[in-house]
């Protein structure tokens, strides 16, 4: 039998449960008045990342397009790339990943590397990326290959570098300051070229699934009806006031797609990151130009060239940081365009030679020894402006590092350059580049096996 004094207590109790859930029942009502947040228009990717509490992760990437397997070792972007790694992971102690994204040419029974070059790409920390066989398989179809970058997207951020784009200075800035609320630069950065719109040799993009796909859903809608080329229609019209700049300018029209590469990965990397996305900074010898329109990307809203979402502004803050020494980006780094590629030429030992900068290298190799003077001696991880002479014979001297480290006979020393005369055939991205198989592309969804 329940005493007085006990079922006092259970009363005082269940009056007490009875309110609780009172309060609770109105608490909920409130919130069934209240705007649905969670089920509200979608939030661009690039909004999303800026409140992301995970640590972001970046990655440089490469391409190695046409390759047979039975033939990388004479392919010079295969080294080019080597000599990348070598620098961010063993030189600048790097945070990024690297990648190798590779396409097996379409006439290769193969679908992969060999297992003992596998194992050579993971003993250097690189990781590779297989896509599709191309149905056309030349360095037009490559220069679009670039964009599968997009499907990476367990990382926040990726730079594309050919493999002929030498770095100088760590480059982990330009990804640490894209991130966050108040980030310097947008999500998307490319660089004006010197007589055109942008260079493909080196830009960052921010992945996305849903771009991976329309990237070439976009490519197929212009290049349907085969490749002629109408330069003032290009990829967009731009129309004045609106136009493109570039380095050098000499007089040229900046409203028409007539410069080079505007027809491939340039032209459409400069149309996707500034009429599509409307999201990238645009890197100047002297000041940044941003456009930060994604809001009226989200609004349905048309282009606009003189929108308040256009903005430019100086090197300031980067200066400050010490992070942009030398002047701009392509001061951090030599681009072999052409036949300057140092595995097309003959080092020979001179005291003009950067010793410095090469003692650095030497501290840098198995052991990792004595960081801190590393990180002194390149002030900051940078050695900007350096001489092409130097920075080619640098180029060596981390490629022998590498074959040490990677246990490569590579039958040659910093000397001499490679004596396989086939190295000197293959373009930045691993393909031969042959200007007659480029001209005449039947274009359709197959050509790129999308």
């Amino acid at each position: 039998m329940v005493s007085a004094k006990n079922a006092a207590l259970i009363s005082v109790v269940f009056l007490s449960l009875l309110f609780n859930l009172r309060i609770l029942e109105e608490t909920l009502n409130n919130f069934r008045g209240m705007p649905d947040i969670l089920s509200s228009s979608p939030i661009e990717p690039s909004q999303k990342e800026k409140h992301k509490i995970h640590s972001p992760k970046f990655a440089y990437t490469f391409l190695l397009a046409g390759v047979f397997p039975e033939t990388l070792y004479s392919n010079g972007a295969f080294y080019g790339i080597l000599v990348a790694n070598e620098f961010f992971k063993h030189v600048v102690n790097s945070t990024a990943d690297i990648v190798v994204m590779v396409r097996i040419h379409k006439d290769s029974t193969a679908t992969t590397f060999t297992p003992e070059q596998e194992d050579l790409f993971h003993r250097a920390g690189i990781k590779l990326e297989y896509i599709p066989k191309a149905n056309v398989d030349n360095f037009f179809t490559a220069m679009f290959d670039k964009f599968r970058l997009l499907a990476l997207t367990e990382y926040d951020r990726v730079m594309y570098l050919d493999s002929d784009v030498q770095p100088t200075c760590n480059l982990d800035y330009v990804f640490t300051n894209s991130m966050g609320i108040n980030a310097t630069l947008e999500p998307n950065v490319i660089r004006i070229g010197k007589i055109e719109a942008t260079n493909g040799g080196l830009f960052m993009l921010e992945p996305n699934a849903l771009d991976a796909e329309r990237v070439f859903d976009d490519v197929h809608k212009r290049y349907k009806q085969g490749r002629d080329w109408d330069t003032d229609r290009g990829w967009y019209e731009i129309r004045p006031p609106d136009h493109w700049d570039h380095e050098w300018r000499r007089p040229q029209n900046t409203t028409k797609w007539e410069f080079y590469g505007g027809d491939a990965d340039q032209g459409f990397l400069y149309y996707w990151t500034k009429y599509v996305k409307r999201s990238v900074s645009i890197l100047h010898p002297s000041k940044m130009e941003h456009w930060r329109c994604g809001e009226e990307v989200r609004q349905g809203k048309a282009f606009d060239y003189n929108s308040t979402c256009h903005e430019e502004e100086s090197y300031d803050r980067f200066n400050k940081n010490k992070e942009l020494q030398g002047g701009w980006i392509d001061h951090q780094i030599t681009h072999w365009t052409g036949q300057s590629k140092p595995w097309l030429l003959s080092q020979k030992h001179q005291e003009s030679v950067n010793q410095t900068f090469l003692k650095l290298l030497s501290l840098s190799d198995m052991n990792h020894v004595n960081a801190p003077r590393v990180e002194e001696m390149l002030k900051n991880g940078c050695a900007p402006n350096l001489d092409n002479f130097t920075t080619r014979r640098v180029w060596f001297e981390l490629l022998s590092y590498a074959s040490r480290r990677l246990k490569i006979d590579l039958n040659f020393t910093s000397d001499f350059p490679m004596k396989d005369s086939e190295l000197g055939k293959w373009a930045p991205n691993g393909v031969k580049d042959d200007s007659k198989d480029q001209i005449h592309v039947k274009w359709n969804r197959q050509t790129l096996h999308i």
